[in-house]
């Protein structure tokens, strides 16, 4: 074997060890449940039904107190909350949105100064009547909101909590009427597809052989997930990587921005991706860890021997027998160091036997062939001349031969086993645990508490505006409700002097001080 003992190789990181990177991208996720506009009309029409006798009076009829929803058309519905107006029921004006609005209108017949009353004809879905006087309370109430929808179940779900066919673009919802929207899809580039869950730096991670797909880490404050770029893919003109989750994509930046902006729309997070996506960063972390764990180790280790073979370098030139002992892995070899290369070379063994000496060497002295030879220390190499020594029962010479230590001295005697050197093994690695693995995801604590919150309330809608009445800019409930039915089914608009007159007439109520009454009827 031939040896240069010029120099040592330098020391170079493994091969394998993955190929990082710092790149920008984007997570985003595909949006099973999307946002679409709806609208929702609903009146309410409460009517009292009284027959005008001939002496211009009013009496009561049969069913003459009715509550019924009229039927509204999208049309309809459209112009009520565009133009605030309605005109089924004369002309009413100001109409909230977002709210419910009250008038109180004569449906047919004549209320006169002097009380007295002319009746007419009238007729609805309870009934037909003549000569007849009928008041109504009504109750519009108008909303344009947003829905979420699911192209694949076909499927609403409106703010109400009501779930109505998507492709039948209109349902009945109990609480806000007759609700339309438009069915088509528009451009899936359009925000509402994705929801834009991470956007900043990640570690770009590729496997140096090019057998495992890219992985991309994020370990940030608030955020942290690994995903693997499973499959090449582009979405809304812009390079895109599908990963082990088929709803969530890596968008690496471009020289052009990206599509997609991060917005407080509402995210839906799904739990069992949550904990998925946590549990492979875990492993993906341990195994980055560990990586750069062999990485250090095995650079350590190799600058530790190319020490080692420099002292070897060394002892090639000034003892060449250890060389080759140490080279070599044990007796048996010798060295020969010519100029700036050490040849080293291995001996073939021979049978040799113990041979009695009266002095001490610092050899083994045998016989080889009936010759008088000496065998050296460690390397068991033949030689004719051996080194004398005094001899000392205290520092006696001794000799490993046949797993058994003996001592020349000079007689050859058994003798204890010395102390063996023994190396240390010394590491300063620690383990750092991912910061935040407890409350750091896929998706934020932001995300996960607004998804709570509409799991827990998933009927909640925003309070409704107050209601107005025709000629006072504020309602306020009376302080004594001495009649049942007025009280708790209709509302009355009110002039300045308390209540409106055509009211009075038609109920036959006054208010005072706040109290409701029927006059002298059964009500007080």
């Amino acid at each position: 074997m031939e040896i240069s003992l010029r120099q040592i190789k330098e020391c170079t990181k493994p091969n394998n060890s993955p190929i990082n990177s710092t790149v920008t991208i984007q997570i985003i996720q595909r949006n099973e449940d999307l946002p679409i506009t709806t609208i929702s009309c609903k009146i309410t029409v409460l009517r009292l039904v009284q027959h005008c006798s001939m002496f211009g009076d009013m009496q009561t009829v049969a069913n003459s107190l009715a509550n019924f929803y009229p039927e509204i058309t999208l049309n309809q519905c459209k112009n009520l909350i565009e133009t605030r107006k309605s005109t089924e029921y004369g002309t009413i004006i100001n109409l909230n949105l977002n709210g419910f609005t009250e008038r109180t209108v004569l449906l047919a017949g004549i209320v006169k100064e002097n009380s007295n009353c002319e009746g007419a004809s009238y007729s609805d879905s309870y009934g037909s009547y003549d000569d007849v006087v009928v008041h109504a309370t009504l109750k519009f109430e108008l909303y344009e909101s947003e829905a979420m929808f699911n192209p694949k179940l076909d499927e609403i779900y409106l703010k109400t909590g009501v779930k109505c066919v998507y492709s039948t673009k209109s349902c009945f919802d109990p609480i806000r009427g007759y609700t339309f929207w438009d069915p088509s899809l528009d451009n899936e580039c359009n925000d509402k597809y994705y929801s834009v869950l991470y956007e900043g730096p990640a570690y770009k991670i590729r496997d140096s052989n090019r057998l495992e797909p890219i992985s991309y880490l994020v370990d940030e404050e608030d955020v942290a997930f690994s995903l693997k770029a499973i499959k090449t893919t582009r979405i809304c003109h812009q390079e895109a990587y599908q990963t082990e989750y088929p709803r969530f994509y890596i968008v690496p930046q471009s020289d052009y921005e990206f599509t997609f902006r991060k917005s407080q729309r509402k995210v839906t997070a799904e739990l069992l991706t949550y904990f998925n996506i946590k549990f492979l960063f875990l492993e993906r972390h341990l195994s980055r860890a560990i990586q750069k764990l062999h990485e250090s180790l095995s650079l350590a280790n190799c600058m530790v021997e190319r020490q080692i073979l420099e002292h070897h370098l060394s002892l090639a030139i000034h003892h060449s027998d250890e060389f080759a002992y140490i080279r070599g892995g044990g007796p048996g070899w010798t060295a020969i160091s010519m100029g700036e290369v050490c040849y080293l070379i291995q001996c073939k063994a021979v049978p040799v036997d113990l041979r009695p000496e009266t002095t001490c060497y610092n050899e083994i002295p045998v016989s080889y062939k009936n010759e008088s030879m000496f065998l050296s220390p460690r390397t068991r190499i033949l030689t004719h001349k051996g080194t004398e020594i005094d001899c000392s029962n205290q520092l006696p010479v001794k000799f490993h031969i046949d797993d058994q230590w003996y001592a020349f001295v000079p007689r050859v005697q058994t003798a204890n086993a010395p102390l063996e050197l023994e190396a240390r093994s010394f590491s300063s690695w620690y383990y750092k645990s991912p910061r935040n693995i407890l409350k750091a995801g896929i998706y934020t604590e932001e995300d996960l508490a607004a998804y709570q919150r509409r799991i827990s309330y998933p009927l909640e809608s925003s309070a409704l505006n107050l209601p107005t009445t025709s000629n006072s800019p504020m309602w306020s409930p009376p302080r004594h409700r001495r009649c049942a039915v007025a009280a708790d089914v209709m509302s009355l608009g009110t002039d300045s002097s308390g209540i409106n007159r055509a009211d009075r007439l038609t109920l036959g109520c006054s208010v005072q001080s706040g109290r409701l009454d029927l006059g002298p009827s059964p009500c007080s």
